[in-house]
């Protein structure tokens, strides 16, 4: 039987989901901003229950792609 993961411990490196505070840290925003993007500006995430939120990678890379702004 696997052990019980504790509330904050990091989720395994093989798994596709990240904790906010991981997604923070791999798109270089604060965490508050992090919410902010999810609440109003569209990037996709997953709410498991009253405060547990997980987002995916590509999720990530997507919103990022398709929030780039163009120079000129």
């Amino acid at each position: 039987m696997a052990p019980k993961r504790r509330g904050n411990a990091p989720e395994p490196v093989d798994s596709p989901w990240m904790r906010p505070r991981e997604a923070a840290a791999y798109l270089g925003l604060s965490v508050d901003a992090l919410y902010d993007a999810c609440q109003l500006k569209g990037l996709k995430h997953s709410k498991l229950g009253h405060a547990t939120m997980r987002l995916r990678r590509e999720w990530l890379d997507e919103w990022v792609e398709a929030n780039v702004v163009k120079a000129g």
